[in-house]
């Protein structure tokens, strides 16, 4: 399967700099061949909670899923949006626990690593509660 990706950075040296490592493309996508967005700044973290990446959501198909690597709060003003388009949404907080257990079995300590995991998605729901 080709998979190609598409990247949008708020400093264009960046995003040339991107494209020269990895090939990445910098042009704008055919929107319905679009199976996730992604994002990967800090555009909507606690405490500037209105802020959100500049990207017409509404330019994508239903079955592309919106990813916000954004953990607090959760769900970002973005995934909200993007839940009102009827778009699927994933937040950052999978990934954040998920770093974590990877770090604790880096240091030695999977039989708690191990014990997160398990108990992560309560946390999860703990957390959407308040």
């Amino acid at each position: 399967m080709h998979m190609k990706i598409y990247v949008k950075d708020r400093t264009p040296a960046k995003a040339l700099e991107l494209k020269k490592l990895f090939g990445v493309n910098l042009e704008d996508p055919l929107f319905e061949n679009v199976a996730i967005v992604m994002n990967a700044t800090p555009l909507g973290m606690y405490p500037n909670v209105d802020d959100m990446p500049d990207i017409d959501l509404k330019r994508f198909t239903k079955e592309c899923v919106v990813y916000d690597l954004i953990y607090n709060p959760a769900p970002t003003k973005f995934l909200k949006y993007a839940s009102t388009l009827g778009l699927r949404t994933i937040d950052g907080y999978k990934m954040l626990v998920n770093q974590a257990i990877l770090n604790l079995k880096l240091w030695s300590m999977e039989e708690v690593a191990e014990y997160l995991l398990s108990v992560s998605d309560k946390f999860h729901s703990i957390l959407d509660s308040l």
